[in-house]
């Protein structure tokens, strides 16, 4: 609850959560926020645990069908029939109607209440703007499937972890591409890791968290190296993930001559700097991409005694948001030197 809010967590109905917004939906209300979709949040199979918060206790938890967020982002797309159109039209007014009631409740409360309603009413202009979007741009194809054959026991399976991953990817590099929305996310398992990686080996079946704890055994003081290459082979196999979503992004051209991935920057992130001991000391952190040169890549770096809130704050400067604090004040010290 602190990775993308640079907040320690806070009770809300006996439950900890996040105590404010996340980096993502602060970029989602700044330069995303005139997009269809200010921000899109995808999983794999990430269950009710989410990253992305809008305000103290409220989460947008991810998509972790392909098949839905297929529909969510281009199941208007297309020639529409007149019945279609009006049934638009009925909508756009009623969700219009809803936002100025929003609206107009919002200055007589206080606090949270009045925080909770303002993330209502964003969301509300957001479905309005949806409504409008004009989507010619040709949506991806999920691979060999139609977004339809994605039913549940599809989708909701450890050993399809391969499938449903690639095609999370091909959308977010739709939504990207097609200007649906400029901030995106995609969450790998949930609070905990209790995810299976079978189809990499069968050393790799058991549950990712034992797996983490299990690399060393004798009080934690031995190295089990079955174990521990069972882990490296699962964090192998996401950075894989991720060298591919790169690749797609660097074959999408811009008018200008260059690619996607060079006006991109991807943030990732881990809840923990080593699993066995939970340990939030020494946090790696990957930046992969320019953001259209503002970041020097092809580097690895270290800072002693900084907060990782300092390196949200390079994220937002970087997506032309000038932040110099996020998150608690006491965090942050502005944005990390040398990365640009």
């Amino acid at each position: 609850h602190t990775l993308l809010t640079g907040r320690h967590p806070v009770l809300v109905d006996g439950q900890r959560v996040a105590a404010g917004l996340t980096v993502d939906q602060h970029l989602a209300r700044t330069i995303g926020a005139k997009d269809p979709f200010p921000s899109l949040q995808l999983g794999v199979n990430a269950g009710s645990g989410s990253l992305s918060y809008t305000a103290p206790g409220l989460s947008l938890p991810p998509e972790n069908n392909p098949a839905q967020a297929f529909q969510t982002l281009f199941g208007t797309s297309g020639p529409q029939t007149p019945d279609a159109l009006q049934k638009q039209a009925r909508r756009k007014a009623v969700l219009q109607m809803a936002s100025a009631q929003a609206k107009s409740l919002a200055p007589r409360l206080s606090g949270t209440d009045r925080i909770r309603v303002e993330a209502q009413m964003d969301g509300l202009d957001t479905l309005v703007r949806r409504l409008d979007v004009n989507a010619s741009c040709a949506p991806p194809a999920l691979g060999s499937k139609k977004p339809e054959d994605w039913n549940q026991s599809n989708w909701d399976n450890y050993d399809r972890t391969p499938q449903i991953t690639a095609g999370h990817l091909d959308l977010l590099t739709s939504a990207l591409a097609c200007n649906l929305t400029h901030v995106a996310s995609l969450q790998f398992g949930g609070p905990a890791a209790n995810t299976r990686h079978g189809f990499i080996g069968p050393d790799e079946e058991a549950w990712h968290h034992a797996i983490s704890h299990d690399t060393l055994t004798d009080g934690n003081t031995t190295l089990v190296p079955a174990v521990a290459a069972a882990n490296v082979a699962i964090n192998a196999w996401h950075m894989q993930q991720l060298a591919a979503l790169v690749g797609k992004l660097e074959a999408m051209p811009e008018s200008d001559g260059s690619s996607l991935m060079d006006h991109t920057t991807i943030l990732v992130v881990n809840e923990l700097s080593d699993g066995a001991f939970h340990t939030w000391q020494n946090m790696p952190f990957f930046l992969v991409g320019s953001a259209g040169g503002h970041f020097k890549t092809g580097r690895y770096v270290t800072f002693e005694n900084r907060y990782h809130n300092d390196l949200l704050v390079s994220v937002l400067q970087a997506m032309g948001v000038n932040d110099t604090t996020f998150g608690d004040p006491q965090f942050c010290q502005g944005p990390l030197p040398g990365l640009t």
